[in-house]
């Protein structure tokens, strides 16, 4: 996934309290000069990604599902909803793109301009994303060589992760990708534009396409008419586009523009100048809303994911009003040194081990799905036992691939956070 998300990382520009405010501005907290636990909850949304992928990967590998398997993944059954840690990314991109906006003294306008703005978006995302195109390309034909075994020494006791994927192909979906149209917009033949060894790109190009109509919808309904219209035109903008022209871009998530739109109400309310955001700040137990929201909603989906899958619209907005609640109520514990309750959770969520793992979630999105194909089919043909193998995936492989988003992260994300951070 972007949608960056940014499925991942937010550069430091446009982190929480990462550039100074302005004279003009007036904030309405004692806010903290950055707040921390946005990195814990990147770095737990990016680890469990992965861990889906992992998991998801070895329920399909093969028919046979004997007791000890079915045992292991009714255990491991939690981490069956990976596609809402995506939602939680696209949230986190609204809240911080939104939050220097809110503290501004209610101009709601860009630093530096949409150029500056989208300049920032560029350095961001762009080049991890292409070194990761590059990287998935190379490893396809390793992964395929693989698979191809497989197929011929253990037949239909396994089935292949990359499908029927051919090499012909990859070369038009390259462009695609490098064109960030891969998630569907406006070719919507899935197949045509993604990856076989590395789909979950497509979250990223739908969080780029969001960043161009953040400037260019949601801020202008918001300067003219106010919060409220705003969330909600985006809302139905995103609700109308998953269900016209056929439904032909429903791939795309057209309606996480407007989970977007609620992480950036969340800002609003969390730093906003206008009475009525002070109000509710001060009237609603957010953190106590959120939680309970968030809870219930694992806990559903846990037992009838199903019902969520055929209900995405709906099931990715309510889950974004959860994450939102749960945003706002951490941002108001972290302003308020007075206040304990929820104050465990931001701590924990500020903690230096998650904040390392915050900083390397936008390469561990970007790298873990081909790596975890290519390791798939090497130990599938290094060991018989197909449970030796789903404990070999979600455990010292999940260690690797974060080691290796780790290498990825220092050599082609951080070097371009700190030009980026010396420059504004």
């Amino acid at each position: 996934m972007v949608v960056k998300t940014e499925l991942g990382n937010i550069e430091k520009s446009q982190m929480p309290c990462a550039e100074p405010i302005s004279n003009n501005s007036q904030p309405q907290l004692d806010e903290p000069a950055r707040f921390a636990h946005l990195d814990g909850i990147r770095g737990v949304a990016a680890l469990y990604v992965a861990a889906f992928h992992c998991y998801q990967m070895q329920l399909f590998v093969s028919p046979n599902m004997d007791p000890s398997r079915a045992l292991l993944f009714k255990v491991f059954k939690p981490l069956c909803m990976g596609h809402y840690a995506v939602t939680v990314f696209i949230v986190l991109s609204g809240f911080c793109l939104m939050l220097p906006v809110a503290r501004a003294g209610g101009s709601y306008v860009l630093k530096d301009g949409w150029y500056g703005y989208m300049r920032r978006r560029a350095r961001r995302i762009l080049p991890p994303f292409y070194v990761a195109v590059v990287l998935t390309l190379a490893l396809f034909p390793i992964s395929k060589y693989l698979w191809e075994r497989l197929a011929v020494e253990r037949g239909a006791e396994v089935q292949s992760a990359l499908g029927g994927a051919e090499s012909a192909v990859l070369w038009p979906k390259a462009l695609f990708h490098l064109l960030l149209c891969n998630n569907g917009v406006p070719i919507s033949n899935e197949t045509l534009v993604k990856f076989s060894n590395n789909t979950p790109l497509w979250s990223v190009a739908t969080e780029w396409q969001i960043y161009f109509l953040f400037p260019a919808i949601l801020l202008p309904i918001l300067a003219r008419f106010g919060a409220w219209a705003s969330v909600s035109a985006c809302v139905g903008i995103g609700m109308l586009f998953s269900v016209a022209f056929d439904g032909r871009y429903r791939i795309a998530c057209p309606w996480m523009f407007g989970v977007f739109a609620i992480g950036a109400l969340g800002a609003l309310i969390s730093c906003g100048a206008d009475p009525i955001f002070r109000s509710l700040r001060a009237r609603v137990s957010w953190g106590l809303v959120g939680s309970i929201s968030c809870l219930t909603f694992v806990a559903i989906g846990v037992a009838k994911l199903g019902m969520y899958r055929e209900n995405p619209v709906i099931t990715d907005t309510l889950l974004g009003l959860a994450i939102m609640s749960c945003l706002i109520g951490m941002s108001c514990v972290s302003a308020d040194e007075g206040s304990r309750v929820g104050k465990w959770c931001v701590n924990v969520l500020s903690s230096r081990s998650l904040a390392i793992f915050g900083g390397l979630s936008y390469s561990l999105y970007l790298i873990h799905y081909p790596l975890i194909v290519l390791f798939q089919a090497w130990f599938l043909r290094i060991c018989s036992s197909l449970i030796a193998v789903d404990i070999l995936m979600l455990f010292p492989a999940m260690v690797v691939i974060v080691g290796i988003a780790y290498v990825f992260s220092i050599a082609f994300e951080r070097p371009l956070l700190r030009k980026t951070a010396e420059k504004t």
